[in-house]
């Protein structure tokens, strides 16, 4: 973020319409990017309602799948 160098604006909690979120994936990139501010977003969805599902935004998101035990 402008003005604020060296520090990163991030938001590490999101959820989409996968998990109990209301937006698509693409509908939340575009909203974040939308604002100019946010340098970081992750994505945390709770579970992903269609396996094969994520492929179509393979080339532009890094899934990194987490297992809490």
């Amino acid at each position: 973020m402008p003005g604020y160098e060296p520090f990163l604006l991030c938001d590490f909690h999101v959820h989409t319409k996968w998990s109990d979120g209301r937006l698509s994936i693409r509908e939340v990139v575009d909203l974040y990017g939308q604002t100019r501010r946010f340098d970081v977003i992750a994505i945390t969805d709770h579970i992903l309602m269609k396996k094969e599902a994520w492929r179509e935004y393979s080339d532009w998101i890094l899934m990194v799948p987490i297992f809490l035990i």
